[in-house]
């Protein structure tokens, strides 16, 4: 499925208290900085599709952790969004984490 590539470098969305569960997709970001937190890291809270370059599905704060961006602390990313569309979004294993193909 085509679709705008996510480029993860050092993102600030926040997973807050009151709703800690809410781990976005690119999708759903509408800025460019977050802050992942250690529950937005739990493999349960979503998918990741690709490797470097991430589908907008993608479960921003998986994304980052597969791509080496934060550890398992979490941490502040910067989203940097692709004028390029992509044909394919390949999976990988890296850091805990299978990405997906797509």
């Amino acid at each position: 499925m085509p679709g705008l590539g996510f480029l993860i470098a050092v993102l600030v969305f926040s997973c807050t208290e009151r709703a800690s569960s809410y781990c976005p997709t690119f999708k759903a970001i509408h800025a460019d900085n977050l802050i992942c937190r250690q529950e937005c890291l739990k493999t349960s809270e979503g998918t990741v599709y690709g490797t470097l370059n991430y589908h907008e599905d993608s479960q921003a704060c998986l994304a980052a952790l597969h791509a080496s961006v934060i550890n398992e602390s979490g941490g502040h990313v910067h989203v940097q969004r692709s004028n390029q569309v992509f044909q394919h979004f390949f999976g990988a294993i890296r850091n805990r984490i299978k990405s997906e193909t797509k």
